[in-house]
C-alpha cells in the first residue's frame, strides 16, 4: 500500500507491576534499521525528480516503518521569484507515487534539508526511493554531498501495530 495512512500506532507501555511479560508484547519491540542508502557524489537540480538514493526491504504488515531521507546541504536556486525546491520519497522509483515532501522556497540560500514518513500496512518487498527536484535551474542549484557528510535514505522498523 502507498500513501499516508491513519492507522493508530499502539505504543508498547502497557507493563505495570502485575502485568506479565509475554512473547506478544515482545514481538511489538522495534527490530532496529533494516535498509541503509548513501550517495557522495554532488548532484546538479534538474526539473524533473533525480534519485541517488534508494531502499529496499521486505515488509511485514503488523510493523511500523519510520523512512528518513537526508541531504547534508542543498543550495537553491538564486532566480529572483519565489520557486521552490522539494525533496519527496516516492514508492520505487521517481515517478512513483509520492509519500512525503519537503519544500524549501528560499532564494540563493544552502541549507541541510531532511524528509521523513512512517509508514504502516505494509506487506511484501518494498522499495522506496528519495528524489530531489527544482521548479528553476537557475544559479545551479546543488545538492553537496561528501564521504564524511553524504546524502542518506534509512528504513527503520520501529515497533509493531
Amino acid at each position: 500500500m502507498a500513501g499516508p495512512v491513519t492507522t493508530s500506532i499502539l505504543g508498547n507501555t502497557s507493563f505495570t507491576f502485575v502485568n506479565v511479560f509475554r512473547s506478544s508484547s515482545a514481538t511489538k519491540f522495534p527490530r532496529g534499521t533494516f535498509s541503509y542508502a548513501s550517495a557522495t557524489t554532488d548532484r546538479l537540480l534538474d526539473s524533473t525528480a533525480t534519485s541517488d538514493v534508494s531502499v529496499t526491504w521486505t515488509a511485514e504488515s503488523s510493523r511500523v516503518y519510520l523512512l528518513t531521507y537526508s541531504e547534508p546541504q542543498v543550495k537553491v536556486t538564486n532566480f529572483s521569484g519565489p520557486v521552490n525546491t522539494d525533496m519527496t520519497i516516492r514508492v520505487d522509483n521517481t515517478v512513483g507515487a509520492q509519500v512525503a515532501l519537503t519544500r524549501h522556497a528560499m532564494l540563493g540560500v544552502t541549507s541541510p534539508m531532511l524528509c521523513m514518513v512512517i509508514l504502516t500496512d505494509l506487506s511484501g518487498p518494498m522499495t522506496y526511493a528519495g528524489c530531489l527536484r527544482t521548479a528553476s535551474t537557475a544559479g545551479t542549484p546543488t545538492a553537496f554531498r561528501s564521504a564524511t557528510s553524504p546524502a542518506y535514505m534509512t528504513v527503520q522498523d520501529i515497533g509493531g501495530n
